[in-house]
Formats: structure tokens, sequence, C-alpha cells
């Protein structure tokens, strides 16, 4: 009867161990995988916010295009008007959101120059 015991404690001993092996292997192996994923993976996700900031501008120039395009006249008769300060009261919004995106404009095209577009 006691090397029954001494057998079954033995048994469980050792597959105790084969499992906690098993679980080690999976642990390292994972953690080495995560490390794999994130060395190569980096430069990917540092491209993807170069890409986002871009959309951001590009969002922001496409604001101003409407912008212009849609107070175009607005500006054009204000000009024709030499400048008219109760026009300006009147088209206030409009006149603002058409010099914005005017400057937009020009800045934008001062960087594209610099940057030898």
């Amino acid at each position: 009867m006691p090397e029954n015991r001494i057998f079954l404690q033995s048994f469980v001993v050792q597959f105790l161990i084969y499992i906690l092996s098993a679980l080690i292997f999976v642990i390292v192996y994972a953690r080495m995988i995560e490390i794999y994923l994130m060395v190569s993976l980096a430069p990917i996700s540092k491209r993807q916010k170069e890409l986002e900031a871009r959309l951001g501008e590009i969002a922001v120039l496409k604001k101003h295009i409407i912008n212009y395009s849609k107070t175009r006249e607005t500006y054009a008769e204000y000009r024709k008007r030499g400048y008219s300060k109760k026009f300006f009261k009147e088209y206030r919004e409009e006149i603002t959101l058409h010099k914005a995106a005017r400057r937009r404009f020009s800045r934008s095209r001062d960087l594209s120059r610099r940057s030898g577009s």
C-alpha cells in the first residue's frame, strides 16, 4: 500500500511539473512574440500617426476651400463697395471666413515654396 501511495504522489508531482513547464513555455514564447510584434509594428504606428496628422491638415484645408468658395461673391461685393463699414457689419461672418481662408491659402503656398514642391 505505501508503494502505491508513493507512486501516486510521484506521478502527481511529475504531472504538475509537466504542466508548469508547459505554462512557462507558453508565457515565455508569448512574451517573445509580443516583443517582436511591438518592435516590428512600431514604424507602422509612427507612420499611421503622421498620416492621421496629415489627414487633419487636409480636413482643415478642405473646410477653408469650402468657406472660400461660399464667401467669394460676398467678399467681391465688399471690395466693390470700397470696404464699406456698413457692408462689413452686415456680412461680418462671411467676410471673416473669407479672410481666414485666404490667409490659410497664402500660408500653404509659402510652405510649399519652402519645401521645394
